[in-house]
């Protein structure tokens, strides 16, 4: 999986089911390059798409029972390299850190 379509698991994992507009709002995509990922991600089995009954404009996307386990996997990888990076700093180097690295990216 790339780390498009990796991020874009997370999201839907994060969110339960959400619109492509909600996937949109965070990632660094656009809605044609994240249509073909969501597209490439249900051929693989690892999300549906389904209609909302209410507004058919709308299109639901959760993860399939692999893509669940998958994402789930991808986040608790993700905690453990952050875990093994920051685990030997206290939490105020932690935080002199995180205020550096936010003042590189103002």
């Amino acid at each position: 999986i790339t780390s498009g379509k990796g991020f874009i698991l997370r999201i839907i994992y994060r969110h339960g089911t959400c619109t492509i507009k909600e996937i949109l709002q965070e990632v660094a995509l656009s809605p044609s390059a994240t249509t073909t990922a969501l597209n490439h991600l249900e051929k693989e089995g690892f999300v549906i798409r389904s209609r909302n009954n209410d507004d058919r404009r709308t299109v639901w996307i959760e993860l399939s029972q692999e893509g669940t386990r998958i994402a789930a996997q991808m986040v608790e990888n993700r905690q453990a390299l952050i875990d093994k990076l920051f685990g030997k700093l206290s939490e105020e180097e932690k935080k002199v850190f995180f205020a550096i690295i936010e003042k590189i990216m103002m």
